[in-house]
């Protein structure tokens, strides 16, 4: 027969059972509500979620493309690009080696520079007008003439604003195999001078004419022969020393 003890401890499991039983049901209600409530929200969701994938799609539709302008005359590249739904700056550009070649009244920059934008954006075109184009050349780095043939050479600096002096070169050994008329020195020296040379200063351009040439070649003629007899004079030495030293090997060595 149980005792009061024991029917208290019955008692009071019992009464522990009920509480977690009581809170698994509790549990279990609340779980149907929050899905239900997750789906309602998920519902409510999906659509603005759409809409914003088609704005976003549209918004891509309707970018216009920017196409590559540069080298293409500055009115003709406005008018384009205003056909395009697009605003349009015109600046000119600002003196730069990089424009010394260019003509009058060309795009040499816009920004941006290709790509696409909202109809609408600003698009920023520089050009250069023969004032630009002046000074540019102004920047341009004197060229390195050297080994051009004469006539060449004087064309090509002429063209960049340099005045030229041609000289012919005094005579040496090593311009016997060099082609006539060929520049072999110029002053200034681009591969020397550090400050860049301005247009209208005087290049001189130092050469090699068909005299000198034929001067250089007896001086390599003679060179040829000095270094031949003195190769002679050396082994006649040798042979003499191995004469008066039969017993010993002399060593000869001839350059």
């Amino acid at each position: 027969m149980p005792t009061n003890s024991s029917k208290q401890v019955v008692k009071k499991t019992s009464g522990k059972m009920g509480k977690l039983l009581g809170a698994a049901n509790m549990i279990l209600s609340v779980i149907p509500d929050t899905v239900e409530i997750v789906g309602k929200i998920t519902d409510k969701t999906a659509p603005i979620v759409d809409k914003h994938l088609d704005r976003q799609h549209q918004l891509k539709q309707s970018l216009v493309v920017i196409p590559n302008l540069l080298d293409v005359d500055i009115q003709q590249a406005k008018e384009h690009l205003e056909g395009l739904g697009l605003q349009v700056i015109v600046l000119l550009a600002k003196p730069n080696k990089r424009y010394a070649k260019a003509d009058a009244g060309e795009v040499v920059a816009m920004m941006p520079r290709s790509g696409k934008v909202r109809p609408g954006s600003l698009v920023k075109l520089y050009y250069v007008d023969d004032y630009v184009i002046a000074e540019s050349k102004k920047d341009i780095a004197l060229p390195d003439v050297t080994g051009l043939v004469l006539s060449e050479a004087q064309e090509l600096l002429e063209n960049l604003g340099y005045r030229v002096a041609a000289f012919p070169i005094k005579p040496r050994s090593q311009y016997a195999s060099v082609t006539v008329n060929q520049v072999i020195s110029m002053s200034p020296n681009p591969r020397i001078s550090l400050t860049p040379v301005k247009k209208g200063s005087l290049i001189k351009l130092f050469y090699l004419d068909a005299a000198t040439k034929q001067v250089s070649r007896i001086l390599r003629k003679s060179e040829q022969d000095k270094k031949a007899a003195n190769a002679q004079t050396i082994k006649k030495n040798l042979d003499k020393i191995q004469e008066i030293l039969p017993g010993k090997k002399v060593a000869k060595r001839i350059k």
